[in-house]
């Protein structure tokens, strides 16, 4: 699903097989946050400050607090912020049903069933 940490998998993985290293796989299941109290990180942030973790393979976000843990290297691809307006279903804003025909196609059905209904009551009587 995120395309930006699936390559940067892939860069990692061939940067540990140039530099002929062994790599040690800890996964996380958050970035890592300031604890408050011990000034300490949890997560990647907090593996790469405590020396568990060298190097960080996943994005992470750039902020000011991080800025004396960890260092950062230059984006491997750009990222935009884009925001996506849905528009509301048919459903909620008209009849589904009625929506392919034009009016005038809905007079001329009724009409027609009006002169069938005449025809067979003629027929029938």
């Amino acid at each position: 699903i995120d395309a930006i940490s699936k390559l940067n998998y892939i860069l990692v993985h061939h940067l540990v097989e140039f530099v002929n290293a062994t790599s040690i796989k800890i996964f996380k299941d958050t970035w890592g946050y300031k604890n408050a109290t011990t000034s300490l990180y949890s997560g990647m942030i907090g593996d790469l400050q405590m020396g568990n973790a060298e190097l960080g393979g996943t994005p992470s976000f750039f902020t000011i607090d991080r800025i004396d843990i960890i260092d950062f290297i230059a984006a491997t691809t750009p990222t935009f912020m884009k925001f996506i307006f849905k528009a509301p279903p048919l459903t909620y804003v008209t009849n589904v049903f009625t929506l392919p025909f034009d009016t005038y196609v809905w007079y001329c059905s009724f009409a027609l069933i009006a002169v069938i209904l005449v025809v067979v009551y003629v027929i029938v009587v």
